[in-house]
């Protein structure tokens, strides 16, 4: 019963998800044809996108799904305390102005979102020669591009760094997320995670496959530097780990691909990503999970996602908002 309860969970958590992908997929047509760069959003904006009818044709420019997928990706990217700057980072730095700047590489990306979000060090530092050398580069390459970018810079001091764990530093979280952009802008990520989806049947070679495109190996400066001219005392191995890529698949590609194949009316591939929703299994546990889980008196069934989901929803809607009468676990706990 326990176990019946947590999957109904993970299930509605699953659901929530994507009508919210849904609602940001509206905002983002209306956004487009309206030629509003956000966050300056007039007063009637939500009422346009709720009387608006929207048909399947309204959702076919790939460039709106790249767009969903990156602010979410920038987002989890972010963690707890920069989540909702890396959201802005996305929105500013967007698909569409991205995919207009000429010639566009890794290093491009880089150099612009380090630009906008603020971070980028004032040049009158003198650093070592390795540091010299990346941000004379990256100042090159963001002077060719600049003046074709007209909404507002971030503002440094709103990024958190304090009590960071060094590899959790926003520096290396965007040199993470940069290297996503690469994959979905230059590499056509969200066309070859469709094909994976059509290509593998078999649950485990699925999950792999979607693992190994969220799994970044470090490499360039950021590998050796967690901050401007500030060394690492151990190379990184990853700037994405297994772990991380996990979370990832669970909480933005499931969501976002069940609800891309449901509007354009390929229910066999949505019905593919529920059913691989309830039978992955994450490699690596998370603290509040683990305390659910042995509060519950249950084994490995943490590791499963969608108890992993259901275990999360439960702790946040219900155990710490004392809901233990509306639980189907703490009515019988209680009764």
């Amino acid at each position: 019963e326990k176990l019946n309860f947590l999957k109904n969970l993970g299930l509605l958590r699953f659901r929530k998800k994507c009508e919210k992908n849904i609602e940001r997929l509206k905002e983002l047509v209306l956004l487009d044809e309206l030629h509003i760069n956000e966050p300056k959003v007039f007063h009637d904006f939500h009422k346009e996108i709720s009387t608006r009818e929207y048909t399947q044709k309204d959702f076919e420019h790939l460039e709106l799904w790249q767009q969903l997928y990156y602010e979410q990706l920038f987002e989890a990217l972010g963690y707890s305390k920069n989540k909702d700057i890396m959201l802005k980072l996305s929105k500013a730095a967007d698909i569409k102005f991205l995919k207009s700047v000429d010639q566009l590489t890794k290093e491009k990306i880089e150099s612009i979102l380090f630009h906008i979000s603020g971070l980028f060090p004032d040049v009158i530092d003198i650093p070592n020669e390795e540091t010299s050398e990346y941000m004379r580069t990256s100042l090159d390459l963001w002077s060719s591009v600049k003046s074709n970018y007209d909404s507002g810079l971030l503002n440094k001091n709103d990024w958190n760094f304090f009590k960071q764990r060094p590899q959790n530093f926003p520096t290396i979280r965007i040199a993470a997320g940069v290297r996503l952009l690469e994959k979905i802008i230059i590499h056509e990520q969200f066309i070859r995670i469709i094909n994976i989806f059509k290509q593998y049947s078999d649950t485990n070679k699925l999950i792999t496959k979607l693992r190994n495109e969220i799994i970044i190996k470090r490499e360039g400066y950021w590998a050796g530097h967690y901050n401007f001219n500030k060394e690492t005392k151990t190379k990184l191995n990853y700037f994405i780990g297994l772990g991380r890529a996990d979370e990832i698949v669970i909480n933005i590609l499931l969501p976002i691909f069940s609800v891309y194949f449901e509007i354009f009316g390929n229910k066999d591939l949505s019905q593919k990503v529920l059913d691989l929703f309830l039978n992955y299994y994450q490699k690596e546990g998370n603290h509040l999970v683990d305390q659910v889980n042995d509060t519950l008196g249950l084994k490995n069934e943490k590791f499963r996602s969608v108890y992993y989901q259901g275990m999360i929803d439960l702790f946040r809607n219900y155990c710490i908002k004392n809901k233990c009468m509306e639980c189907e676990i703490g009515k019988q706990v209680f009764s």
